[in-house]
């Protein structure tokens, strides 16, 4: 079984960039899971960019887009 969106998100993400906090970030979870899940829905993939990943590395979910080169080590 594939996982979700959310669960990859829960697995990759920093927790400090993805957790709910306070005032304007109160719904930050939902929000990045709703706009990722709109990507794949629309592109066929979403990203998470190095800066928000726990590799420290680009992640992508779903179907690689034909300019995606994966990660090269």
């Amino acid at each position: 079984m594939q996982e979700t969106v959310e669960q990859w998100m829960r697995r990759v993400y920093k927790p400090a960039r993805f957790r709910n906090e306070p005032g304007f970030h109160a719904d930050r979870e939902q929000r990045l899971i709703a706009d990722r899940e709109k990507d794949v829905r629309e592109q066929g993939y979403a990203l998470i960019s190095h800066h928000d990943s726990v590799t420290g590395r680009a992640e992508l979910y779903g179907t690689p887009p034909s300019w995606w080169r994966g990660h090269e080590d």
